[in-house]
Parts: C-alpha cells; structure tokens; sequence
C-alpha cells in the first residue's frame, strides 16, 4: 500500500464542488438582481422620455379652444389626422394634404416631413409647425371654407401688420416681438 497518493480524496472534493457551487449560487443571485433593476429602470425611464402613442386628449381651455398642449399633437403620415380629436374634417382633410406634400418634399433633401398641431379656435384659426427640409411654426386660417398658412415664424412672431390684418386672436398668438428704435426686440404680451 502506498501512503504517497496524488490528487484529492473524498473531503478535499467535497469542499472543492460545495465552494464552486456557493460561488455559483451567489453570482446568478446577484445577476438576476441587477437584471431586475435594470428592467424596473428600462420602464420607468420609458414612461418618463417615450411620447405616448394613445390619442393626446385636448385640454379645453375654452368651449371653442381645443389646445393640444406644448408638445401638440405630431402629424408625419396622413392616417395620423385621427390623432387630431375635437378638429374639424375640413382642418384634418386640410393638415393630411399638407403632409402628403412635406412627405414628397423630404424626399429632396432626405429630411424628416412632420406636423405639430398646437391649438385650433373656433374651427377657424390653429397654431402648430410644418417642415421637411426646414420648418418654421405656423398659424392656419379658414377663409371661405378653405385652410391655408397666413403666418410663418420662428419661435415668436413679429408684431407686424399681419397679425391685426388675419385679425389673429390672442388665443393663437398670445406673445409676439416688437423692434425698438435701439434695434433691440421687446416680447408683447396679447398683441390684439
């Protein structure tokens, strides 16, 4: 009998295979942990930045002001006029022509074609912004049963003769710029 043996007996490996286990144990523990707060994360970093895709509901400020908030409500495909609650057929007929011609136009530079719809009053005025290749914010207006772009601007319009002329209400422009003698611009607040 040799008393020299090489390798591990009985309890050696039992130790060994129970140490490895625990080892392993502990890591898939401490893995599906972290995957839980990570999926909890995902979710709620999902609920706070992804836009929700349900019909917005206007908030009515007034009877005859739907007001689809800051954001608005984002027009890039024409089927997304449903999105448009409490608007006019004639302003969705209206809002799907004009997408169908910003699609067409974004494909001359490779932009993006998009409609925000802000406010609409009184089925006669509303206030959003259309682009493909640029954009600007814009005020539509009915004339004769018919949509069209009456003002153009950038983040605030001018307190032009425009405004007074379209008679635009200050339920639509509620701000706009003046130019003083200095050259400098001062913010009016209801113009009309």
């Amino acid at each position: 009998m040799k008393l020299n043996q090489k390798g591990f007996g009985l309890v050696e490996g039992l130790l060994i295979i129970i140490a490895i286990t625990l080892v392993g144990f502990t890591g898939f523990y401490v893995y599906k942990a972290n995957e839980k707060d990570k999926s909890l994360e995902n979710n709620i970093s999902t609920q706070q930045t992804q836009p929700d895709n349900t019909q917005p509901t206007p908030n009515p400020v007034a009877e005859d002001l739907i007001d689809y908030g800051k954001d608005g409500v984002e027009i890039k495909q024409e089927t997304d006029v449903k999105k448009l609650t409490g608007a006019s057929e004639s302003f969705k007929k209206y809002i799907s022509e004009e997408i169908l011609v910003l699609v067409e136009d974004a494909k001359q530079c490779d932009g993006e074609a998009g409609i925000t719809v802000n406010k609409i009053l009184n089925d006669e005025f509303a206030r959003g912004g259309a682009g493909s290749c640029g954009g600007a914010a814009q005020i539509w207006k009915k004339n004769n049963n018919k949509w069209s772009v009456v003002l153009g601007f950038q983040d605030i319009p001018s307190c032009d003769e425009e405004i007074k002329r379209e008679k635009i209400p200050n339920k639509i422009i509620d701000e706009c710029l003046i130019e003083k003698p200095n050259g400098e611009y001062e913010t009016i607040k209801n113009p009309n």
